[in-house]
């Protein structure tokens, strides 16, 4: 079987995939083709690095690190320069960044002429103070956008995570595996959707390598630094002509039009030496390609690879099933982080612009683009193959909003998701519609958390932070019973749920201001089901930190005792951590344990911080037997022909004449003595 992974993208909702990913992950299905766009490139460069059990960096691991430590927006993106330019207003700044909802600028009074005749001087003295005032930041705010802007956003934090945290030895090394790699972007220049491979190639949908002229040769430097100074020269003195004196503009335009001809031969010169030059394949390295497929636009600038400058594939598709489909995958999972629901929407009659377009463009335009990616066409002669898509019906939260509870809540989501769709739950089941019913309402508890607490809601920036509302804490109370009533029915019918997820019914959902969270997850134990009476033999147990506190023996973090807690049964009701564990990290601790009394006990572990909390998955109970010794089957023996001798002379012993009863009940004490004597020795070898 060839497995193909499809990642979509969607900024920040990439989480929901990342969750999917981990039930794909628990039920042992690895990629072989990974295709992706925009922040699914990011998420499937870290799988092509493999997995390395010995690693917690790597793969699926390292990538669930990475998420979790992500705490606001600016650990994946950060500001573009120009918005904190010096004419920039913060006014048109705060709209620009989602922080306003409007300017609350005034502008000139539309009704002067309820003054009569006095209407056009008012009008005149109005318009003035505009332009004095509030106009004149707003021009420059304008004018620093038109010259400066190509972008609100930049993805500076995530290329240092791609430079710094992803081993592209690792991924070198999966693709000559036989892992296949496409990421997709889109040149602006052609409008071409593209593909970076696992080679680092560029290649055309139909697999054909892209040609250009190469880096630059240094005669073609020099030319194109030649074409540029005439370029700056020509932008100076335009900037010089519309702040010049009357008098002054005719030589300034006369000394433009004198430049224009050697720019045009500069220009000219440079592409002559461009098209000398052979052409060659176009390669980039993996984390030009992940940025360039992640760049949606007008969020994030184009990336320049090549001649040619590369946005978001999303632009023109957002789950690349059919390049899976091209290499040969006959199993897909297609995880879509946006959902393939159209909702219907109150009445647009009043809608301003930006809803306009958001309806337009996020809900309609993308969801028929994400429509037509599923519809694809196997090479000739080969069956379609078998595609599972995965995809929420609802969105969590939008695609620029950081914040660790929802990333915990729609990884948890998409965890459940998958588990439906591989089960092949039906759409219309209750099953179905559980798990979104139980991130929705953590994602509404989640809300009320920050107003209770008096914390601004990251999904809503242009409505600051209230005061802290312990009124609404009976709102919370009730929301965490029903998600407790929630996840009681999913599990009842069976189906898979994320690990620990119960936890959030008795604690606060996950927020910057809560601080550090202690969690844990179990991997794996090796322990045996029976032990010999006294032996003592080694077991093994791995746990995962999901939470973000670091797991160090100085802050008392161990692995403690269960079923009962705190028992000794095992020789120590106590294991210390070997070694610091990070977010996201796994640990193994190793220890012998020795027999406990016969018939055995319960091995049960969990994850404490001594003073603070336990906290975390426990481990799988394992009830583990204790042998009896090879004479305790003789001696078994013993004691019941014994008991049969017994029964017999107590039935002689009742029809006995008198003068033989003495003799009776003297056999009698003896057997009872030998019952006594073969008991504890029973007793002594630990007999069952």
């Amino acid at each position: 079987m060839t497995v193909g992974i499809c990642l979509s993208g969607g900024g920040a909702k990439g989480d929901f995939q990342v969750g999917a990913l981990r039930y794909l992950y628990d039920r042992s299905i690895r990629p072989t083709i990974l295709c992706s766009t925009s922040v699914g490139s990011v998420n499937a460069i870290k799988l092509a690095e493999g997995e390395d059990p010995g690693n917690p960096n790597r793969g699926l691991a390292g990538l669930e690190r990475q998420w979790s430590a992500l705490q606001r927006n600016s650990d994946m993106f950060s500001e573009e320069d120009w918005l904190n330019d010096p004419d920039m207003d913060v006014r048109v700044r705060d709209v620009l960044t989602g922080r306003s909802k409007g300017l609350g600028i005034s502008a000139p009074n539309p009704d002067a002429g309820r003054w009569g005749d006095l209407g056009p001087l008012i009008q005149v003295i109005s318009d003035i103070g505009f332009l004095i005032d509030d106009g004149a930041d707003l021009l420059k705010s304008l004018n620093v956008v038109a010259k400066r802007a190509r972008a609100l956003y930049n993805l500076g934090p995530i290329e240092r995570r791609l430079r710094n945290e992803v081993d592209m030895a690792a991924v070198n090394g999966w693709a000559s595996a036989g892992g296949k790699l496409r990421l997709a972007a889109v040149a602006l220049e052609s409008g071409n959707l593209r593909y970076v491979t696992e080679a680092g190639t560029v290649i055309e949908r139909d697999g054909s390598p892209i040609l250009w002229a190469g880096p630059l040769t240094p005669a073609c430097a020099t030319i194109l630094g030649e074409a540029q100074g005439y370029e700056a020269d020509i932008a100076d003195l335009q900037e010089d002509l519309r702040n010049a004196a009357p008098g002054e503009k005719a030589q300034i335009v006369r000394e433009i039009r004198r430049l224009r001809a050697p720019l045009e031969r500069a220009r000219a010169g440079f592409e002559a030496c461009r098209k000398a030059q052979p052409p060659v394949p176009l390669t980039v390295d993996f984390s030009t390609g992940v940025l360039a497929s992640a760049s949606i636009p007008g969020i994030f600038p184009p990336v320049a690879i090549g001649d040619e400058h590369y946005v978001d594939g999303g632009v023109r598709e957002l789950l690349p099933i059919q390049a899976a489909v091209t290499l040969g995958a006959d199993t897909i999972y297609a995880v879509s982080a946006f959902t393939f629901n159209v909702s219907r929407r109150d009445s647009f009659a009043r809608a301003h612009l930006a809803e306009i377009l958001a309806r337009s463009v996020e809900d309609l335009m993308l969801n028929e683009i994400g429509l037509d990616d599923t519809r694809v066409q196997p090479p000739a002669a080969s069956p379609v193959p078998k595609i599972f898509l995965i995809a929420p019906d609802v969105e969590i939260h939008d695609v620029t909003t950081i914040d660790p509870g929802l990333i915990q809540i729609n990884r948890d989501y998409g965890y459940m998701r998958a588990a439906d769709a591989l089960d092949q739950v039906g759409t219309e089941t209750r099953r179905w519609a559980l798990a979104t019913d139980i991130a929705v309402q953590r994602r509404d508890t989640w809300s009320l958390e920050n107003r209770r607490f008096g914390h601004e809601d990251p999904t809503r920036p242009a409505e600051r932070a209230q005061a802290a509302d312990p009124a609404l804490q009976g709102d919370i109370d009730a929301g965490k019973a029903r998600l407790q009533t929630l996840l009681d029915e999913r599990s009842g019918l069976g189906a898979p749920m994320p690990y620990d997820i119960e936890r959030w019914v008795g604690t606060l959902e996950l927020h910057p201001w809560t601080g550090m969270l202690n969690d844990a997850v179990f991997v794996r134990q090796e322990v045996p089901n029976s032990l010999p009476r006294g032996a003592s033999l080694p077991v093994t147990i791995t746990m995962r930190n999901s939470g973000t506190t670091t797991w160090t023996p100085a802050n008392s973090h161990r692995l403690g005792s269960q079923s009962p807690q705190d028992n000794l049964v095992w020789g120590s009701g106590r294991q210390e951590l070997p070694n610091a564990v990070g977010p996201g990290a796994q640990v193994t601790f190793a220890f012998t344990i020795t027999a406990p009394p016969p018939p055995g006990a319960t091995f049960q572990w969990r994850m404490l911080q001594e003073g603070n909390e336990w906290f975390g998955s426990m481990t799988p109970a394992v009830f583990v037997g204790v042998e009896e010794a090879t004479e305790c089957v003789s001696v078994r023996a013993a004691i019941a022909e014994l008991q049969a001798d017994i029964s017999a002379l107590q039935q002689d012993l009742a029809n006995a004449a008198p003068g033989e009863k003495a003799q009776i009940v003297r056999q009698i004490n003896a057997a009872q003595n030998r019952v006594r004597e073969q008991r504890a020795r029973y007793d002594q070898l630990g007999c069952n």
